[in-house]
């Protein structure tokens, strides 16, 4: 797996403060505050991603916090801030229609080629239910990933943006 969550395309990017705990490859939206996990499970969504901080020696999984001791796995982005002085200020890449992006999808589902996804509620993305929901990507070509098995848990996979 590619350790950063952009791979190919054209984005605008920007830095807002987390209004709560945001990890990489998560969709995101504005609220009051700055920024939090998209929040409505097929709703409108800006193309809005949470990306690595490159800068802080962040990956695709997060990063380590200073002081913390190995093992104690990787952090997101929060509120709190990570020596504590406020919110983490989280890297935002608004992406285009087009774009392949490394993105959370949602266990319990077979995500086969051409699938197209919606919002989870949660920050994820899940396919959609068929009902009115705004398609927000699909699984490209060589990307289908099983994550119907049981014991499967949310997985970092490529999809593009539509």
């Amino acid at each position: 797996m590619n350790n950063k969550v952009f791979l190919a395309g054209t984005f605008r990017a920007i830095s807002l403060p987390a209004a709560a705990t945001i990890f990489p490859a998560m969709l995101i939206e504005a609220v009051a505050g700055g920024v939090q996990p998209h929040s409505t499970a097929g709703g409108f969504a800006e193309k809005m991603v949470a990306v690595e901080d490159a800068l802080q020696g962040g990956t695709i999984q997060g990063y380590w916090g200073l002081g913390q001791p190995a093992g104690n796995g990787p952090t997101g982005y929060t509120v709190a801030g990570l020596l504590g002085f406020g919110p983490d200020m989280v890297q935002i890449n608004i992406m285009q229609s087009g774009n392949l992006v490394n993105m959370i999808l949602l266990a319990g589902y077979n995500y086969t080629v051409g699938l197209k996804l919606i919002s989870d509620g949660a920050g994820h993305l899940k396919p959609t239910t068929g009902s009115p929901s705004q398609i927000i990507a699909t699984i490209p070509f060589g990307y289908g990933v099983n994550l119907s098995a049981s014991g499967a848990v949310n997985t970092i996979n490529p999809v593009r943006f539509l």
